[in-house]
């Protein structure tokens, strides 16, 4: 395992569900997209972690 957490692959695609890049984006929609993407890592973390603890 060489990184820990979300690729930045997996979170631009967080991001993208969230924010248009052809559209006015809303500040809800930001805050929506940043948690969300906030939430993913962390669950992603603790996976990453629990693996490396049990090797």
């Amino acid at each position: 395992m060489d990184k820990i957490g979300l690729s930045v692959e997996e979170l631009d695609k967080i991001l993208l569900q969230y924010i248009n890049p052809d559209a006015v984006v809303s500040a809800h929609n930001i805050r929506l997209a940043i948690a969300t993407a906030i939430e993913e890592n962390n669950r992603k973390l603790q996976e990453d972690i629990a693996k490396l603890i049990q090797k």
